[in-house]
């Protein structure tokens, strides 16, 4: 927190405050889950979903991409878990036997990964 957000300025005080505040949510999140999911492989199918979606493109176009960075990965994450967060909550989408809303949210996080990388740097020029 003192790094990312307050640039080194943060109080003891806030820092715990703001660890505290995490921790709430955090808590609040994990119960409101609980009472919602009709059991324990649902809560696993989603951990998962989410993993595998904010972490696959950026890892894996990470390691084969020269020109990626930060930018691209935030785009790919963002892109990915918004898709799969959309679709999981859609009633077609569930339904369907040939729609896989983890699918569709590797492929956003592909694109979006891959539009920023081509948008943010120019092509390297040949001579």
């Amino acid at each position: 927190y003192r790094m990312a957000m307050a640039l080194g300025d943060s109080t003891d005080r806030q820092v715990l405050f703001v660890a505290r505040a995490a921790a709430l949510v955090g808590g609040l999140a994990g119960v409101l889950l609980a009472v919602q999911l009709p059991n324990v492989i649902a809560a696993l199918s989603i951990f998962y979903s989410l993993l595998g979606v904010s972490l696959f493109v950026p890892i894996v176009a990470g390691l084969y991409v020269a020109r990626a960075g930060t930018p691209e990965a935030l785009a790919a994450v963002a892109a990915g878990m918004i898709t799969l967060l959309y679709l999981r909550v859609q009633p077609w989408a569930a339904t369907s036997i040939w729609f896989n809303p983890s699918l569709a949210g590797l492929v956003a996080a592909a694109v979006a990964f891959f539009l920023v990388a081509a948008v943010r740097r120019p092509a390297p020029t040949t001579r």
